[in-house]
């Protein structure tokens, strides 16, 4: 192509492109377009102001809370005694000792004395409860009379029958709480039915002697003792005052009859000297020994200057 072609093709070009640059190139606004802006404009403001100058308040409509359940009141629940220690001790036999004699199918009333040795009161709900052994004819239980503070004491009575059998009976106890659990020491009933039993004492000493006036006994050597072991001396004072005195700690009393050891030793017996004048020959007395023996002996002679013994000392 010449250079004359191309420049006539350029002229057309170049006036083409300025024709479309025209198009794109900003024109100043109407006088309308300038006054519907300042409007907007201060409208415009007039609401920001508006809003700066109203301050924030918060919602009032606090939330109702969910209205309460009714929730039901339990019962109450029964009370218990937390912490009880139920205990109980043997103090004494009120009544029929044991080994008391009985005719077959007589009436006693045994009764003993407890202490409640827990920490809690024994109520009338507690009672005294048969066990084992022979029931006497009693009951199974017995309820208490009344109430019993810790470390306070009661009489427990059951009414019994002594069997129609021979021998030796025993029956035995315990007390048990409100809930029939048992508890403290073991106490027991025991009686004999039909003929005494015989004892079987065994003699530790026995044998015959013969004092002057000043002379003593040891009824536990058997011989005439001296100094801590002597028992009894003759106290000679003049013939109207003669005596049997007792020594070291022995007791001595003169008895209605020959004395057996249970006898004796169920017998007051005393410290204090018997005038010859007050007893004679084949009298009986019951004594205890320096030792802490029982015995009994019979005088079998007085004289002038002496005295003699049959005595026997059980051991």
């Amino acid at each position: 192509m010449s250079v004359r072609t191309r420049m006539a093709f350029a002229i057309p070009l170049t006036a083409g492109s300025a024709i479309l640059a025209s198009c794109y190139l900003p024109r100043s606004p109407s006088p309308e377009q300038v006054a519907q802006t300042a409007v907007a404009e201060a409208i415009s403001a007039q609401l920001t102001q508006g809003s700066l100058a109203t301050p924030f308040l918060p919602s009032t409509n606090t939330p109702t809370p969910p209205s309460a359940t009714n929730t039901p009141t339990p019962p109450p629940q029964p009370t218990t005694t937390v912490g009880c220690d139920d205990s109980s001790q043997f103090i004494s036999d009120v009544t029929i000792p044991d080994n008391t004699v009985m005719t077959p199918g007589q009436a006693f009333t045994k009764t003993w004395r407890l202490q409640n040795t827990g920490n809690c009161d024994w109520t009338t709900s507690f009672d005294a409860v048969f066990t084992d052994g022979s029931s006497m004819g009693g009951p199974a239980d017995v309820p208490l009379a009344g109430t019993v503070p810790p470390n306070g004491t009661m009489d427990v009575s059951i009414n019994l029958t002594a069997p129609t059998t021979n021998g030796v009976h025993r029956g035995n106890y315990r007390m048990a709480n409100a809930s029939a659990v048992l508890f403290g020491t073991l106490f027991y009933v025991q009686i004999v039915v039909g003929p005494t039993p015989t004892p079987n004492v065994a003699v530790y000493r026995t044998g015959k002697l013969t004092i002057d006036n000043g002379g003593s006994i040891d009824f536990d050597g058997g011989d005439s003792g001296s100094g801590s072991r002597r028992d009894v001396r003759v106290k000679y004072v003049s013939d109207s005052e003669r005596y049997l005195e007792p020594t070291n700690g022995a007791l001595l009393k003169e008895m209605s009859g020959k004395q057996s050891d249970d006898d004796c030793k169920k017998t007051s017996l005393s410290s204090g000297a018997v005038n010859f004048t007050d007893f004679s020959a084949q009298s009986y007395f019951c004594y205890k020994t320096s030792d802490g023996r029982y015995g009994r002996f019979q005088v079998g002679r007085i004289e002038g200057d002496s005295i003699a013994f049959d005595f026997r000392t059980w051991d």
